[in-house]
């Protein structure tokens, strides 16, 4: 862009000689018969020279030229005072009031345009080098923001795909050094969980094709430590002065802690839900069972043999255990299911592990592993029985051609340092029981969907998808947890962790 001057006197003769002897010089030009006037017309339009008249009424060259070093914006605009004044005085005048040079009249053309060149062509490479300092800073200031920043930031040169800038936190989101992913830009791509990772190429492939500028993703990553964690990914195109493709900035931010509240929101609202349901349902199913325990009672009364007897107290017990489950089913829905009192877990135990030898295929063996000197846990005794009846019946569902159901109880005391996949519970005494099987194990895509209500790998009519669920808001209820050890075929192993009594 050619050099801007600005040409400030009073007399219009004056002005046209200095455009005319700068006319060949690729100048543009803009003029102010005054002192006000250059002021104003600087302020809009900083121009690159000002040819300066000394003499002018009102308000003299000097003070145009101490008023534009004062202004930010103008005080390096270079200034050359044109004046009939040679005596040193005047000169030394001009300097004091931040002139950078001067041109006696009358003009000597050769010498002007020697000076005006020389000084617009030093004023640019100031402005260039300004820029460029100016540019440094920025990139000093991006940089000092990327690496203190928990976000990953990242520059990408496409085809061939090479990684030029990722920031240190990409270590602790990502899982591997800097370092290892600009030797292998792809190991991004490998990371991307199976489930998502289709999804997540388009969208790259989208970009990479310049069918898009812009790519805005969530989707989960296997970190090298075999957790899944969820990333939100932003980034754009970047293309160069001919609209061609040449880069890709962005990664990005670890989302998991978001995401896993979303979920138990979710998993709150389903089950508040689910709770509405059964609420209506165990009413009318209450209502249903009162007349069969009235006429059981009376039936009692007209039947003799022994055999109606019992017949007539199988009938009884039946439908007070259902009236139990109702009564159990009405408060579990409402949040509650009575008092916590201290349980011994032993006989709870004991009791779900007959029961389960004598009804479940004989092809699966039950072992039972319950010291006597088990600490008492606080819990509603029915809950406690829906929690382990629910992982019995499903270890029982996960061996279809028999093994073993074994089920080990011991007291445990947890520090902070165990619990850190646990960060919402208090060390302490614990009971531990586990409850595991030799059977197919759960396949790794369906690990965080097990514990969502209505979730069932069962065929239709088989399950309920409720069971886990259950059992995972009961231990909620219960300031306690469980933890999963599950391998392919080779079976699953339920750690259930209860606070002890105090």
């Amino acid at each position: 862009m050619n050099p801007l001057i600005l040409i400030v006197d009073d007399h219009e003769p004056n002005r046209e000689s200095l455009r005319e002897i700068l006319a060949n010089q690729k100048y543009h030009f803009c003029e102010a018969v005054d002192g006000p006037s250059a002021l104003q017309i600087a302020q809009e339009t900083p121009p690159d020279l000002v040819l300066l008249d000394v003499m002018m009424p009102g308000m003299d060259g000097y003070e145009v030229c101490r008023r534009l070093r004062a202004d930010d914006q103008l005080a390096e605009v270079p200034i050359v005072l044109v004046t009939a004044l040679d005596d040193m005085a005047s000169r030394l005048r001009g300097i004091k009031a931040g002139a950078d040079d001067f041109v006696s009249k009358p003009l000597n053309g050769t010498e002007l345009r020697a000076r005006v060149r020389t000084i617009t062509r030093l004023n640019r490479y100031r402005r260039l080098m300004n820029a460029d300092a100016d540019l440094l800073k920025s990139k000093l200031r991006l940089r000092a923001m990327a690496e203190n920043s928990e976000d990953v930031f990242r520059l990408y040169t496409l085809n061939p795909l090479k990684v030029d800038y990722l920031s240190p936190s990409s270590e602790s989101v990502w899982g591997y050094h800097p370092d290892r992913y600009c030797e292998n830009p792809d190991i991004w791509l490998q990371q991307i969980h199976p489930d998502d990772h289709p999804r997540v190429d388009s969208a790259f492939a989208a970009i990479v094709s310049n069918q898009t500028s812009h790519f805005a993703e969530e989707y989960r990553i296997v970190h090298p430590d075999r957790s899944v964690r969820w990333i939100s990914d932003h980034g754009t195109a970047i293309h160069d002065e001919n609209r061609v493709l040449i880069g890709f900035g962005s990664v990005a931010r670890d989302i998991t802690a978001r995401k896993e509240a979303e979920e138990k929101l979710l998993r709150a609202q389903r089950i508040e839900s689910l709770g509405m349901l059964a609420a209506g349902i165990a009413h009318d199913f209450n209502n249903a069972l009162a007349p069969v325990l009235m006429s059981g009672e009376m039936l009692g009364q007209y039947v003799s043999d022994p055999k109606g007897q019992k017949m007539l107290n199988n009938m009884n017990n039946g439908a007070k255990r259902g009236a139990g489950l109702v009564k159990q089913l009405l408060a579990f829905t409402r949040g509650s299911g009575g008092d916590k009192v201290p349980l011994q877990l032993r006989h709870i135990l004991q009791e779900l592990g007959d029961q389960a030898e004598s009804i479940f295929p004989k092809d699966i063996r039950v072992r039972m592993h319950v010291p006597v000197d088990l600490a008492l846990v606080a819990g509603i005794p029915t809950q406690i029985h829906q929690i382990f009846l629910n992982l019995f019946v499903n270890a029982r569902d996960a061996m279809p051609s028999g093994g073993l159901l074994r089920v080990e109880a011991t007291n445990c005391v947890l520090k902070e340092d165990e619990l850190t996949d646990q960060p919402e519970t208090n060390p302490g005494r614990y009971v531990r029981t586990d409850v595991s099987d030799t059977g197919t194990g759960i396949p790794a895509e369906i690990l965080g969907k097990i514990w969502q209500p209505f979730f069932t790998t069962k065929g239709e009519g088989k399950g309920t998808g409720l069971g886990l669920s259950t059992v995972h808001g009961i231990i909620e209820t219960h300031h306690g947890f469980v933890r999963l050890n599950t391998q392919l075929g080779e079976g699953t192993c339920f750690s259930v962790y209860l606070p002890v009594a105090e």
